[in-house]
C-alpha cells in the first residue's frame, strides 16, 4: 500500500492540518520533519528559534505517537531525505502545505518538485492562511480569505497506523543547529499546549483592553495576544484563531462588553493584515532582498556604516526607546509592532542603513519570525514599498508617546532607572550635576547619541526627495498599488 509522507514545515500541529487529514484518509502516513542544515545556516536563522521549534516538535511527536505513528525526524538535505524515503518505501506520495518563504525555500521547493517529477512521486500541496497562488485583484483576494477562514477546520486523525520509527530518536535530536547563538532566556515556550493557553487567556482575560494595550510596550507583553510565535510556526492555525476569536466576539456582543468587542475586532483586523503581508510576499518573492518599488533602487545600498549598525543592534544608540526595544527583543525574542517599526525606521532613515542587514538581525532575534510577514513589514517601515507617504519617526517624540511614564525604558535600560522623568527620553540634555546624582553619566554609564536626530532626519528627507525627483516611476507606483494596496479592515 502506498505511504503518504506528510512533510511538516511551518505547520507543526495535527489539528486543522489539511495534508495530514487527507493523507490519513488514504492509508498509512509517515509524518516527517526535516531539520535542513542549509536552511538553518541562512543569515536569518537563530538558535533561539530552533529551541522553540524543537520544543514544539517534541510535543508534536508525543501527540502523533498517541495516534499510533511517531514523528519522523531527519537532519539532512531534503533531497537526501527523499532518496532515503524512496529506498525505504518504494513508491510514495508527498503531502504538505504550500510555503511562502525566502528565495532559498523557493529554490529548494523547485528542486524537490523536479525530483518528484523525475521519480514519479505525486506532491500535493494545500493552501495556508488564505494565501492564493497567482492572486489577482484585492477584492478577489479578500473574498477568498473570508471564505477560507469560514470553512470548517480539519479534525485531527483518530489513529495513524504504524509505518516505522523515526531514523533519529527524540533524545538525540540536536539541541543546537549551528545558527546565530544569541541566547534568549525569557522566550515563550513552544508547543500546542502553550499556544492553546495563550489563546484562551487572551480571549477570556488578558485581551479586554487589547485595542489600547497592544500599542504600548509597557502593557503589550501582557495585553497583547502573544500568539505570533505560534502562528508563525503553525502550532495553531490562523483559521482556528480567527474562528475562536469570532465566537468570543459574539459572546461579548451579547454581553454588550464594549471594550471586548473593540479589542477583538482590532485583533481580527491584525490577523487579516497578517495574511495580507503573506500574500504580498507570495506575489513578490524577491522582497527579502529587493525593494518592492523599483524606484527606490540605489537609494541606500552603497552607504552602510558598520559602526552605526553595531550600535543599533547592541542597543547602544543613545536613544532610550530605541535601545530599550532592542534589549527587550534580545531578552524576550519578541516586541510589539510599534517597536519593530520604530527600530526599522530609525535604522533605515536616521542611520541611513540599507534595510537588508537590519531586517536579518531582527529576524535572527525574533521567535515569531515568519519571512512572509517580516520582509513586507520591513519594507513598509523602511519606506520602500511606494504605497504610502514615507514617515520618518522621531525617536524622542515616539518615546514620550509610547512610554510616557518610562516604565518600559527603565525596565530594559538599567543605567537609566534613576534618571528623572524630565530627562529620561533625552538623557543627553541632563545637566552634569544631575547625571552624577542619578548615577548615569552620559558617555560613561549610557552612550551619547550616535547621531544628531534633527540633522539626520533632515538629511534623510533631502536624500529621499532628491532620489525620487530623479528616479520616481509613476507606472511602477501604479503597479505596486494595484497589486498590493488591500484594505486592512474587514467588512
Amino acid at each position: 500500500m502506498t505511504v503518504r509522507v506528510v512533510w511538516f514545515k511551518r505547520d507543526l500541529r495535527v489539528t486543522d492540518h489539511g495534508p495530514l487529514y487527507h493523507a490519513a484518509r488514504q492509508g498509512p502516513v509517515a509524518p516527517l520533519y526535516v531539520a535542513e542544515p542549509e536552511y538553518w545556516a541562512q543569515p536569518d536563522a537563530g538558535e533561539r528559534r530552533w529551541g522553540f521549534v524543537r520544543e514544539t516538535l517534541l510535543e508534536l511527536d508525543q501527540t502523533l505517537s498517541k495516534l499510533g505513528q511517531p514523528l519522523w525526524f531527519m537532519h539532512d538535505s531534503m533531497i537526501n531525505v527523499l532518496e532515503y524515503l524512496k529506498s525505504r518505501f518504494g513508491v510514495f506520495e508527498l503531502y504538505s502545505h504550500q510555503e511562502t518563504g525566502v528565495q532559498w525555500c523557493n529554490r529548494r521547493n523547485q528542486i524537490v518538485r523536479e525530483w518528484c517529477r523525475r521519480n514519479g512521486v505525486l506532491w500535493r500541496e494545500w493552501p495556508v492562511c488564505g494565501v492564493l497562488r497567482r492572486a489577482t485583484g484585492a477584492e478577489r483576494w479578500q473574498a477568498a480569505w473570508k471564505d477560507f477562514m469560514a470553512q470548517p477546520r480539519y479534525p485531527s486523525p483518530k489513529t495513524l497506523p504504524m509505518v516505522g520509527t523515526s531514523p533519529l530518536k527524540p533524545e538525540v535530536w540536536p539541541e543546537t543547529i549551528g545558527a546565530d547563538p544569541t541566547p534568549c532566556v525569557l522566550r515563550q515556550a513552544g508547543g500546542r499546549a502553550a499556544a492553546a493557553q495563550e489563546l484562551k487567556s487572551f480571549l477570556q482575560a488578558r485581551g479586554q483592553n487589547y485595542f489600547r494595550d497592544t500599542h504600548y510596550p509597557a502593557t503589550a507583553f501582557d495585553g497583547g495576544s502573544r500568539l505570533s510565535p505560534y502562528l508563525a510556526h503553525g502550532v495553531i492555525s490562523l483559521r482556528e484563531t480567527v474562528q475562536q476569536s469570532r465566537r468570543a466576539l459574539q459572546t461579548y456582543h451579547s454581553r454588550r462588553s464594549a471594550d471586548w468587542v473593540k479589542s477583538i475586532n482590532e485583533f481580527l483586523s491584525r490577523l487579516y493584515l497578517r495574511s495580507h503581508y503573506m500574500q504580498q510576499m507570495e506575489d513578490e518573492p524577491g522582497m527579502e532582498s529587493l525593494n518592492l518599488h523599483k524606484s527606490f533602487n540605489g537609494l541606500r545600498e552603497h552607504q552602510f556604516e558598520e559602526a552605526k549598525f553595531d550600535a543599533w543592534k547592541n542597543g547602544e544608540t543613545g536613544f532610550p526607546l530605541i535601545d530599550a526595544a532592542m534589549k527587550a527583543l534580545i531578552q524576550y525574542g519578541w516586541i510589539n509592532y510599534q517597536l519593530r517599526g520604530l527600530l526599522m525606521s530609525f535604522a533605515a532613515n536616521q542611520l541611513w542603513l540599507h534595510w537588508r542587514e537590519p531586517a536579518l538581525h531582527l529576524a535572527r532575534l525574533s521567535i515569531d519570525y515568519d519571512p512572509a510577514v517580516h520582509f513586507p513589514l520591513t519594507q513598509q517601515f523602511a519606506g520602500t514599498t511606494g504605497m504610502f507617504e514615507q514617515k520618518i519617526y522621531n525617536p524622542v517624540t515616539e518615546s514620550h508617546r509610547l512610554d510616557p511614564a518610562g516604565k518600559f525604558i527603565r525596565a530594559e535600560c538599567s543605567a537609566l532607572r534613576e534618571v528623572s522623568d524630565a530627562y529620561l527620553h533625552a538623557p543627553w540634555k541632563m545637566p552634569h550635576a544631575e547625571q552624577i546624582m542619578s548615577g548615569c553619566v552620559i558617555g560613561q554609564d549610557y552612550p551619547m547619541p550616535i547621531i544628531n536626530n534633527e540633522d539626520a532626519t533632515l538629511v534623510a528627507g533631502q536624500r529621499l526627495k532628491a532620489h525620487l525627483e530623479e528616479r520616481l516611476d509613476p507606472m511602477e507606483t501604479a503597479r505596486v498599488r494595484a497589486a498590493h494596496l488591500r484594505s486592512i479592515k474587514l467588512d
